[in-house]
């Protein structure tokens, strides 16, 4: 478990700045077909895995230790490119503060297609294999990154 204090998190009067990063993951079947990992929320949603920034870490590293960590990747990932930015503000109930997270995507290669565990702690109910339609379809956020991403990774196969 990594220590929370460490997250690149900027606490203000009047709100709360996040650095986050996080990815896509890409495997090409033996049949051609290309498939992305994504995380299904409790409330239905699929996202990309992403998570934030410790004060230690590059975007880039900190996108492949949250990879790893919420779809319980074990093996090899090769880091493809950068798919963009992400940018969005939330309030919780209990804080009067607006919260603005920055999330830098990338671009990564699997070489197989490992089995995907959830981090169930962070409240995903599954990791999933998606063909890149399915996926594009269900993807709740990020999707104009997300044909980026999959541009980035057609390039560089």
């Amino acid at each position: 478990m990594r220590n929370k204090q460490q997250d690149k998190i900027i606490y203000l009067k009047d709100k709360i700045l996040h650095q986050a990063a996080g990815g896509f993951v890409f495997y090409k079947s033996h049949l051609g077909e290309i498939y992305v990992a994504l995380l299904k929320t409790k409330n239905g949603q699929f996202v990309v895995p992403k998570g934030h920034i410790q004060k230690d870490e590059t975007p880039e590293a900190a996108a492949l230790r949250e990879i790893k960590e919420e779809l319980g990747i074990k093996s090899y990932l090769k880091l493809l490119g950068y798919a963009g930015q992400s940018r969005y503000r939330f309030q919780k109930s209990k804080e009067k503060r607006i919260q603005f997270k920055k999330v830098d995507l990338f671009v990564f290669l699997c070489p197989k297609m490992v089995e995907l565990v959830p981090e169930k702690e962070e409240g995903f109910v599954e990791a999933k294999w998606l063909k890149i339609e399915e996926a594009e379809h269900r993807l709740a956020f990020n999707k104009k990154i997300f044909r980026k991403a999959v541009e980035i990774y057609n390039q560089s196969i």
